[in-house]
């Protein structure tokens, strides 16, 4: 972990991403892994933890987070019904907080923000299914980065306002799917919120190894401004947002 004004996002699969920032602190997003056949980690192989974000109780985006918050007495973040479905799984109260649209706190100096998706979230709690609302994230490094994570959503016209209000830097995108799933948003489409987001990167996320949507997306980001940078699993992309110097590496 470089101490300075860079810090690090590594993709671990799908829409899985550590977030490790300039003061040492790890947060996770989205920890579908053990289950995953392109996960670059398993849950025990995740450690120092101080934070999981959940978008929505899909399988492939709570994942693992109620196994990795109990080994590393993280904070969970997440909607109603998650955190319903993760006090029934043994997760104390106190470790989690409820989010909805327009909450906004502040956490061991990480902003966090949650903002609409076009979604829904379902949980099992007590022989029950219970829905709610998926969430988007923006998240806001101490160094005052900001980072939009969309989870699964479809476009629409409101994230362009979002990012005038709370201007982010780096957009991780979901497009595709898995497959036998509909797809919630194309390559085209993430690349367009990109645009309108006027981030300095772009990342996609939530597609099967073999998709040709992120090519779509890197394809349709020519000649702007945003730079896609296409992770596969285990890559670690490295950003200082005074003097861009994006980086990805092993």
């Amino acid at each position: 972990m470089k101490m300075n004004n860079t810090f690090e996002i590594s993709y671990l699969g799908h829409s899985c991403f550590l977030i490790r920032t300039i003061n040492g602190k790890n947060l996770l997003v989205d920890p579908w892994l053990r289950t995953n056949k392109s996960a670059a980690i398993m849950p025990e192989e995740v450690h120092d933890i101080d934070m999981i974000a959940v978008t929505h109780g899909a399988w492939d985006h709570l994942g693992d987070a109620i196994e990795i918050c109990k080994q590393n007495n993280a904070h969970l973040f997440c909607g109603a019904e998650v955190a319903l479905h993760a006090i029934d799984k043994g997760i104390k109260e106190e470790n989690i907080t409820k989010m909805i649209y327009g909450t906004a706190l502040t956490y061991q100096n990480i902003g966090i923000r949650a903002i609409v998706a076009h979604h829904i979230s379902m949980v099992e709690y007590k022989e029950q299914i219970l829905s709610g609302s998926a969430l988007s994230y923006i998240f806001r490094m101490e160094d005052g980065t900001g980072i939009y994570f969309s989870g699964d959503t479809c476009i629409f016209s409101d994230l362009k306002l979002y990012s005038e209000l709370y201007p982010v830097d780096i957009a991780i995108i979901g497009m595709d799917n898995l497959p036998g799933c509909p797809i919630e948003m194309s390559g085209e489409e993430a690349a367009l919120v990109a645009k309108w987001m006027d981030v300095d990167v772009a990342i996609p996320m939530h597609y099967p190894p073999d998709s040709l949507e992120p090519k779509k997306f890197a394809t349709t980001l020519e000649k702007t401004r945003v730079k896609p940078v296409i992770l596969k699993p285990g890559q670690v992309f490295s950003y200082e947002r005074k003097s861009y110097n994006g980086k990805v590496k092993e």
